[in-house]
């Protein structure tokens, strides 16, 4: 089983194409291609592939890494990506 540490270095390794925060400095979205590269790697952090679909699916062909980046991680940096881990998720 992996640990948050290993699973956040694993979402981070997927490229993201856009993010937005809204005023409060909240995270809308983070975008990423909706490829079976970026799904496999989702499928090694242990989402399924109806978890994905369900959670995941933005429009035109990305996926939103908000929901599982955000389970393993206290807040994201566009320079870093996904940091500090969220010790109150499963598999710490």
């Amino acid at each position: 089983m992996l640990s948050n540490k290993e699973k956040l270095e694993l979402i981070n390794t997927i490229e993201v194409i856009e993010c937005s925060a809204n005023s409060f400095e909240e995270m809308e979205y983070i975008l990423a291609d909706d490829s079976w590269e970026n799904r496999e790697i989702l499928l090694k952090v242990g989402m399924t592939p109806q978890e994905i679909d369900e959670d995941c699916c933005f429009e035109n062909e990305t996926i939103d890494l908000v929901g599982i980046g955000f389970k393993y991680a206290l807040w994201y940096s566009e320079v870093k990506g996904f940091q500090g881990i969220n010790n109150n998720s499963e598999g710490v």
